[in-house]
């Protein structure tokens, strides 16, 4: 959100990291995403009717571009050659989107959630190898169910790697995790439902609109 005198800059990558490049008084980030109660009360409908899958799997869902698309192949390939389950459930940049009750199944339903945080190699794309705090972070906690991702600038102001997600390294560290992740439910299973809880707790408090409203004081809207 911009505006020319009393607005400010929300961003999901660190203000820290944005400042040489976007030179505003009012930045902030990272930000959470706005997120709904009632989105989130609906989610936990979903989790309380899952079943549990016969053979347990890791996921990818979302947009497909480089370098993220070469990454996920050789993933699938090193998961699959340990004995696991990889899904890729992408689609081309600028394809048409899923629904929205489909996508949140996809993440329920999911033992481990996978994901990147690089940003499409593309024209009028800025600092493209800086990963970023994606949408996925919160979403995938909001569904119950268990993340790996890399630890982005900033993530930790709101969840702590191996209590409510757990990062990787590198697609190495990436797949031995997956493997340890998948064989121990009981672990995997208590980080998911940490994550779930603190995702809950950040959405009830409206946190994305508490931030802003903080930052803006007087001038905000109420």
């Amino acid at each position: 959100m911009v505006t020319a005198r009393r607005g400010l800059v929300v961003s999901f990558m660190s203000s820290r990291v944005m400042a040489p490049i976007f030179p505003y008084s009012q930045l902030h980030g990272p930000s959470l995403m706005p997120f709904s109660v009632k989105t989130q009360e609906r989610l936990n409908e979903m989790v309380s009717l899952r079943k549990s899958n016969a053979v347990p799997k890791t996921i990818f869902t979302g947009s497909l571009y480089e370098p993220r698309t070469s990454i996920l192949n050789s993933m699938q390939s090193a998961v699959e050659a340990k004995g696991d389950c990889f899904e890729i459930l992408g689609r081309p940049m600028g394809s048409a989107r899923i629904g929205d009750d489909e996508y949140w199944a996809r993440l329920v339903d999911a033992d481990i959630v996978y994901t990147t945080a690089v940003q499409a190699k593309q024209l009028g794309t800025d600092w493209t190898g800086m990963p970023h705090f994606i949408y996925r972070y919160l979403e995938v906690l909001a569904s119950g169910s268990f993340l790996i991702a890399e630890d982005v600038p900033g993530v930790r102001r709101f969840f702590t790697p191996g209590i409510h997600f757990v990062i990787y390294e590198n697609a190495d560290d990436a797949v031995d995790k997956i493997h340890y992740y998948l064989n121990n439910e009981s672990e995997r299973e208590k980080i998911a439902i940490n994550g779930q809880s603190r995702a809950e707790s950040l959405i009830q408090a409206r946190a994305f609109w508490m931030t802003i409203d903080s930052i803006l004081m007087a001038e905000s809207i109420r």
